[in-house]
């Protein structure tokens, strides 16, 4: 949004509109026409009338108090700034409509903008002294509130293709020698079909190999774990152990019985 002409330049002085403060707010207007039946249409004028009810409601607002830049060099003036208007959804906003019977909801972007008049010497214009004047400008836009597209995919993306759009074959394929294969109908043999039964077979050995070799596998871990024992390093060939010498009965003769 830019202002201009906020700065009116004398011979020697000049005065300029410095703005304050802005504030934004987007009003909701409902409509309805309650029409009274025929018992009571008397009472309202006449038949084919009903009572208006109107309701004005704020849905977003906020204000500025800097942000904004401002050129008083140039020719008139000239004030910018940028903001972001939203609405609140905690207060339960309406989507623009009008019905033939009266219903009738409509927004509009209220803003206001405060500016303060000041003025200056032509000179110097770092000397700025303040009139203590102020206006209020006041501006209305309309807005056409609707409902989000459903998650946030464009119309285009969500229409489906039309006619012209879908084509006559599947894509065609490429050879290594970037030539267009073609496409051909089976006019041979019919194919036999597969055998389930063996197939169930096979998936069945499958897996008891597989439990097989898990299992033997298994087995040194566990000895591993708990470790050797002595029954385990004893063979069947191993010979008992002999008994020692000095319990062992000598049989050879003794000295006295050799001289006799």
């Amino acid at each position: 949004m830019t202002l201009s002409g906020v700065v009116d330049k004398g011979d020697e002085t000049q005065t300029r509109w410095r703005l304050r403060k802005m504030m934004w707010r987007i009003e909701e207007h409902q409509k309805i026409v309650s029409t009274a039946c025929q018992k009571h249409s008397h009472k309202i004028g006449g038949e084919g009338k009903g009572v208006l009810h109107q309701e004005t409601r704020i849905i977003g607002h906020n204000e500025e108090k800097s942000g904004w830049k401002t050129d008083f060099d140039t020719a008139g003036g000239e004030i910018s700034m940028q903001f972001d208007a939203s609405i609140n959804p905690t207060n339960n906003p309406v989507c623009d409509m009008e019905a033939p019977g009266g219903l009738e909801v409509k927004h509009n972007l209220v803003i206001e903008l405060i500016v303060a008049e000041e003025f200056c010497p032509n000179r110097n214009t770092r000397l700025i002294t303040p009139t203590g004047a102020a206006r209020v400008l006041r501006m209305q836009f309309n807005l056409n509130v609707t409902e989000r597209s459903g998650l946030g995919i464009s119309w285009d993306e969500e229409m489906p293709p039309v006619y012209e759009d879908v084509p006559a074959s599947p894509p065609g394929y490429t050879k290594p020698d970037d030539t267009r294969s073609v496409m051909e109908d089976y006019t041979g043999s019919p194919l036999p079909l597969p055998e389930y039964e063996d197939l169930e077979r096979m998936e069945s050995l499958r897996l008891d190999s597989d439990s097989t070799h898990s299992s033997n596998q298994s087995i040194p871990s566990i000895r591993g774990r708990r470790g050797f024992t002595a029954d385990d390093l004893m063979t069947e060939q191993t010979p008992p152990p002999s008994e020692p010498a000095s319990r062992a009965v000598s049989r050879a003769p003794s000295v006295d019985s050799s001289r006799e």
